[in-house]
């Protein structure tokens, strides 16, 4: 079996075999995409856009509730802001996307939460 085999390796060959093993791994993992504004709209579909924006959506919310001492004003106006007229503010956080696609997309829902919540 190949675990009788791994135990019978010296402690050098099994850290040679480890090593060798991780150098096929990384060339996958350095493919790394800048997760900025500009893969949100281009490299994700609906769906994963939707889910996405959404969580940063909560995160601001949860955020603001924190802040703002468990007092829930804030974080509802968070919501309300997301959550009604959902079409208008899906376009606004869009075409703010597409002006600012190299920025991170966190940052740029914040802005335009914060100006019409406040901080």
């Amino acid at each position: 079996m190949l675990v009788n085999k791994w135990f019978t390796l010296s402690k050098y060959k099994q850290v040679f075999v480890i090593i060798i093993s991780s150098l096929f791994v990384s060339p996958v993992q350095a493919q790394q995409q800048n997760f900025d504004a500009g893969y949100v709209l281009n490299g994700m579909t609906s769906d994963q856009q939707v889910s996405y924006i959404a969580g940063i959506i909560e995160g601001l919310a949860f955020s603001r509730w924190l802040k703002d001492g468990k007092v829930m004003d804030g974080m509802n106006c968070i919501y309300d802001w997301a959550y009604e007229n959902t079409e208008e503010k899906w376009n606004q956080i869009e075409a703010f996307f597409r002006e600012h696609p190299a920025r991170q997309p966190g940052p740029l829902v914040y802005i335009l939460v914060r100006a019409e919540c406040g901080e």
